[in-house]
């Protein structure tokens, strides 16, 4: 579960190991969300923050303002290169054929 800043996503393995993202966009506009990626936050940590699914859940139904919860924490560097190339790669082979 990552905030990546630009969206929210959640990541499901079915019963037939197929990964599943669903995901919700955090800005009403593209130039908001260009905003965050251009920052420097953004640049010390693309992958973003992990999250407790039904910690979001039980936000969301005590009635909190969705703009608040898709706030991405600022955690500071995530990951080295290598670690995103990785990431990467588990991807784009999780995407074949789709």
């Amino acid at each position: 579960m990552q905030n990546h800043g630009p969206t929210v996503s959640i990541y499901y393995q079915d019963p037939d190991g197929n990964t599943l993202e669903t995901q919700v966009d955090c800005f009403d506009t593209p130039e908001e969300a260009t905003e965050l990626m251009e920052s420097p936050d953004f640049g010390i940590n693309p992958i973003g923050t992990d999250f407790d699914p039904e910690e979001l859940c039980r936000a969301v139904e005590a009635g909190e303002d969705d703009r608040k919860l898709k706030v991405r924490e600022s955690i500071g560097a995530r990951g080295s290169p290598e670690d995103m190339e990785v990431i990467m790669e588990k991807w784009a082979s999780a995407k074949v054929g789709v």
